[in-house]
């Protein structure tokens, strides 16, 4: 019976370890980037320029408040503004609904 339960144990103690590792340096680990995306949204309104592109759904989709709420994101305002442009998007109120029904 053990050599049936004792990876299973392992593995949730290497998953814990993990999970405490993220905690730990998550904002040290993300804060460069976050920081540039910041800077970058305060002089436009999207990430390629005037124009919202794929690449605003693919990061607004990783910054989404389930996805990165480990990310104190509280000093990034334009993040913060993108992120609302982003969310109000007719094709993403749409979808939203669409999950909530």
């Amino acid at each position: 019976a053990s050599s049936h339960i004792e990876p299973w144990v392992q593995y949730d103690d290497i998953a814990l370890e993990l999970r405490t590792a993220i905690d730990e340096n998550v904002q040290s680990a993300t804060e460069p980037a976050i920081r540039i995306l910041d800077d970058m949204l305060s002089r436009q309104p999207w990430l390629l320029g005037e124009h919202f592109t794929v690449g605003d759904i693919n990061v607004a989709g990783v910054l989404s408040p389930s996805r990165a709420k480990k990310i104190d994101m509280r000093h990034y305002a334009h993040i913060g503004e993108w992120l609302e442009l982003c969310y109000a998007r007719p094709a993403a109120v749409r979808t939203r609904r669409s999950f909530s029904d």
